[in-house]
């Protein structure tokens, strides 16, 4: 019995070592079978996210592009590979892109975006194509009373800017000066401040700058003060803020500023309009020729003068504005000079586009001063002038009569760009110690220039591709919101069509 029951088990025994071994090798198989499925799923899923980051860095393309655009209306894309995103051994994405335009001002875009297995990797792992039409659209300037552009806007020693209502918009940095005294605002007279930090790069100048930067900053101990809500990039040092709530919040967290770039102005259909009602004269034809008795001189609408145009004689000379003016020169207005928007024109605001500067010197400072101690005056029904001067570093570009247009923002080469706005080429130049200058009747834009201005100016609005301020109390009088009336605008694209190629 004992024996039969042995030799059962070692037949049991015999049973198990080969079910053992079928058992095994099934769930080797299994497992091998769910990870190859899961593996694949793995690779489907990474390809997947490759595929999806290429067709972001494609739209990435696209809207650097339309940005560039808005900078230079010639540009034609990225040709070389521009990364998008860098993360190292988790891979990296690039894009290229071209421009065509088209008539009627449409431009197509076409970008490539491609990812990489790693940052040193040279063989794409995938690529995706999209092409993207794009309108140009024009947005009018409103409810801002300074805008600095990437030169930014430097207050000096014991500068300040009040407005009367409007914001500030700054493309560059702005810079509080370290003896202090420097400030944006009041406690009682709080505004908005936009400050975007695009003020780096040399080829494709502006360039935002890095993170890591400063777009407010003070340049010593004592700290500049903004009084209000301030919408910035990156760092703010060296400056204090204050809130002045509900509706003035100090720094907004997370906030981007809305515009990267100044606005524009087509002086080709300025000019063309000019060119067609009248004859080009000298300004010596508008020379006061009265010594000693105050002389009121008429400048018609749709003059085109050539020289430098300048208001003045012993007892006073006035200019009265009755109209747009194009001036192939420079404006002054001296001490006992001064311009007047003309009754005539009622409430349209006239404009004088000049491819020279404008220089204020002890403007209607003296007693004997025409027109009150105003430099430019408004007509009683309060309407202004808007100056827009074309003054650069180049004097090709800055004479001439096509661009900038509707489909060029300017004809500065990237270097000529920057050096005209370093502040060496003012386009508005201001200097009257112990007086104020009163331009209260006009807003002026510097559109490839400078403003450099000391000691107190009162102005509408004022925008310039740089604006320095050095012991002056800048006040800006505007309360339409609309500078400029829209003579100046936002350019922008919007997409009118979208393509996925593959």
């Amino acid at each position: 019995m004992r024996g039969f029951l042995q030799e059962n088990k070692n037949n049991e025994v015999g049973y198990l070592l080969p079910l053992t071994v079928i058992v095994f090798v099934v769930l080797i198989g299994i497992g091998m079978s769910i990870a190859a499925v899961v593996s694949s799923k793995y690779a489907a899923s990474r390809q997947v996210v490759y595929a999806t980051n290429a067709l972001y860095a494609a739209e990435a393309g696209v809207s650097d592009t339309i940005a560039q655009l808005n900078i230079n209306t010639s540009f034609t894309g990225f040709t070389s590979e521009k990364t998008f995103v860098d993360s190292g051994d988790k891979g990296r994405s690039v894009y290229t892109t071209s421009v065509i335009s088209e008539s009627g001002g449409a431009v197509v875009i076409t970008s490539e975006g491609a990812t990489y297995r790693s940052s040193g990797d040279t063989v794409r792992n995938n690529t995706k194509k999209i092409r993207v039409t794009v309108a140009q659209q024009r947005t009018p300037v409103t409810g801002i009373s300074l805008m600095a552009g990437a030169g930014g806007l430097q207050l000096d020693a014991h500068s300040k800017v009040t407005t009367s209502g409007g914001s500030l918009y700054v493309l560059g940095k702005l810079q509080t000066h370290w003896e202090g005294f420097s400030s944006v605002g009041t406690s009682a007279k709080p505004l908005f401040v936009s400050v975007a930090n695009i003020a780096c790069g040399t080829a494709n100048w502006p360039e935002r700058c890095p993170p890591s930067s400063n777009s407010i900053y003070g340049t010593g101990a004592v700290s500049g003060e903004i009084y209000g809500s301030v919408c910035a990039n990156d760092n703010i040092v060296g400056t204090k803020i204050y809130a002045s709530l509900p509706t003035y919040v100090g720094r907004i967290a997370g906030c981007t500023p809305e515009h990267a770039t100044m606005p524009v102005f087509d002086k080709e259909a300025f000019i063309s309009k000019i060119k067609a009602t009248t004859t080009r004269k000298t300004a010596a034809s508008f020379n006061c020729t009265t010594t000693y008795a105050k002389q009121y001189i008429d400048i018609p609408a749709n003059s085109w003068i050539q020289g430098n145009l300048t208001p003045n004689n012993l007892a006073g000379c006035v200019f009265r504005l009755k109209g747009d003016v194009y001036l192939d020169g420079n404006l002054t207005i001296p001490d006992r000079g001064a311009i007047v928007v003309d009754e005539s024109v009622g409430t349209r605001r006239p404009t004088i586009v000049m491819n020279g500067k404008m220089n204020i010197s002890y403007p209607a400072v003296f007693m004997s001063a025409p027109e009150g101690q105003v430099g430019f005056k408004a007509n009683s029904f309060g309407t202004t002038a808007d100056v827009i001067s074309f003054f650069s570093n180049n004097n090709s570009c800055m004479i001439d009569e096509h661009s900038p247009s509707l489909t060029s923002s300017g004809c500065l080469s990237k270097q000529d760009q920057k050096d005209s706005a370093s502040g060496s080429f003012a386009a508005l130049e201001c200097w009257s110690p112990g007086y104020s200058s009163d331009l209260s009747g006009m807003s002026f834009y510097a559109y490839f220039g400078s403003i450099n201005c000391s000691h107190n100016l009162k102005i509408q609005s004022v925008g310039g591709q740089r604006i320095y301020l050095n012991y002056n109390d800048l006040t800006l009088l505007d309360t339409t919101g609309r500078a400029f009336d829209g003579g100046i605008w936002w350019r922008d694209y919007k997409v009118v069509d979208y393509q996925q190629v593959y």
